[in-house]
């Protein structure tokens, strides 16, 4: 066996010790086997792109956390070359403790880790708060919502405050804890007044506000909270006559062709696009209006927005959407026709490609022929193709147990193109019972971030199928 070599019993026999800086409770972990693999991805990382490291580091450290291994989480998080990556991969393990319950081990951490860095602690705490949140555990997730508002001031913190206090606003209300909820509201609110003066905004006091708002009152009108969600939107109404150039009045336009939209007004969305000279604000406004029409089970009364789009990325990747849910439908064939008005090659295979993996996630046998005829025009295309496109076909033939042919496919993707697929491949095999296949995939990896990823998935498939057969035994008691 050559040095490395991912065998089973070498994965199941490694151990390495850590000594963390933070003192937190341990758990027994999900198994031996998990933390392995998990810590054998973890290994790769000093010799990913300084970049990628973050993201990665994110999502081993996270599974890390959940499989209860908390040395190998903070050892993955110190990997990180850049400060601020640590603190974003930190945000992950985080988020695993406060959703176990531990949120003084959460904040502390928060805390404890690279000076400065607002953004990345806020988005941490914002991981902290949503699952506390999502707990219904609304005195804790305002509590660290709080550590955001009294934090220094950087660009983008009132929309990464107010963002926080919507998701807690939200679970309250779905809780029934109405009374919660207008109060939750009212802080956020009362964020978006007490920052418009604010350094960090003043540049943008035109049309901060009011993105503000419409954000605030969108989630309201997800809710059903048609009334609150009005009473914000008279905020930006009362904007418009002060808006002092053209361009402010066509962003406040949109944002409240946005709001039309979330609360079921399509038509007068519809007319107030119209009246926005073509440009971005115009597109932004029609492509809302496409992907609500086609939410709504319209796809064909979305065409004609989808049309009036000047952005040929927009326009494309309507008629993406459209053709996706006509194919939902049952409609190949227009949804077909639909794909033939994208221009490029390569966006049509793109498009054929993001179908064919619906289809086969669906369990629907047109599957088969949709994947090959994507990777024929992908092909074709030649360098007009997205890499992502033969990672939608790979994942496809794998959801299609054509696990040979996905193989193939990936083994002709670059390194940075194989990783996500990779991932989710992995994880296929081993829930598909190909374990072996699995690791030998990931042992033949000579990178190492795509051998990071595929490793990555078996572990987080092993630690799926754990937790699966323990709430079926626990049921069986």
């Amino acid at each position: 066996m050559h040095p490395g070599a991912l065998t089973k019993l070498g994965i199941v026999a490694l151990v390495l010790v850590f000594s963390p800086h933070i003192a937190i409770s341990q758990e027994t972990p999900t198994s031996g086997e998990v933390v392995s693999f998990l810590r054998l991805a973890s290994a790769q990382l000093p010799n990913i792109d300084k970049n990628q490291q973050p993201s990665m580091a994110a999502n081993i450290a996270g599974a890390q956390a959940s499989a209860g291994d908390l040395d190998g989480a903070l050892s993955t998080v110190r990997a990180v070359e850049s400060e601020d990556g640590r603190v974003f991969a930190t945000g992950s393990v985080a988020s695993v403790l406060a959703w176990k319950g531990n949120v003084e081990a959460a904040v502390d951490l928060i805390q404890k880790s690279a000076v400065g860095h607002e953004p990345e602690k806020a988005n941490a705490y914002h991981f902290v708060a949503q699952q506390r949140a999502s707990r219904h555990a609304f005195e804790e997730s305002l509590k660290v919502a709080q550590l955001i508002a009294d934090g220094p001031g950087f660009f983008g913190k009132t929309n990464r405050l107010t963002e926080t206090l919507m998701e807690i606003q939200t679970k309250q209300w779905e809780a029934g804890d109405l009374v919660g909820a207008k109060s939750t509201l009212n802080l956020a609110l009362d964020a978006v007044e007490r920052e418009i003066d604010h350094p960090f905004t003043r540049e943008f006091a035109d049309t901060m506000p009011a993105d503000e708002y419409g954000g605030i009152a969108n989630v309201l009108s997800r809710e059903g909270n048609r009334t609150d969600a009005l009473a914000v939107l008279d905020r930006v109404y009362a904007m418009v006559p002060a808006a002092r150039t053209p361009e402010t009045r066509q962003h406040l336009s949109y944002i409240l062709a946005i709001a039309q939209v979330n609360l079921g007004e399509i038509q007068a969305a519809v007319s107030g696009a119209e009246q926005l000279p073509p440009g971005q604000w115009r597109d932004a406004a029609l492509l809302a209006i496409v992907r609500e029409r086609t939410r709504l089970g319209d796809p064909l009364g979305a065409l004609d927005e989808a049309a009036g789009l000047s952005s040929e990325f927009l326009r494309n990747s309507s008629f993406l959407r459209i053709a996706n849910a006509l194919a939902g439908s049952g409609n190949y064939t227009r949804a077909l026709s639909t794909i033939d008005g994208i221009q490029s090659e390569g966006e049509r295979a793109y498009a054929l490609s993001d179908i064919a993996l619906e289809q086969a996630e669906k369990g629907d046998p047109a599957a088969a022929l949709t994947v090959e005829l994507a990777s024929e025009l992908a092909l074709k295309a030649g360098n007009e193709t997205k890499p992502s496109v033969f990672g939608l076909i790979a994942l496809t033939r794998g959801m299609l147990d054509d696990f040979s042919g996905a193989e193939a496919t990936i083994s002709h993707m670059d390194d940075g193109a194989r990783v996500w697929p990779l991932q989710n491949l992995t994880g296929m095999l081993v829930r598909a019972g190909r374990e072996t296949e699995a690791i030998s995939l990931a042992e033949s990896q000579t990178a190492p971030h795509p051998k990071a990823s595929a490793l990555l998935g078996i572990a987080t498939a092993l630690a799926d199928q754990q937790r699966e057969a323990a709430k079926i035994a626990e049921g069986a008691r």
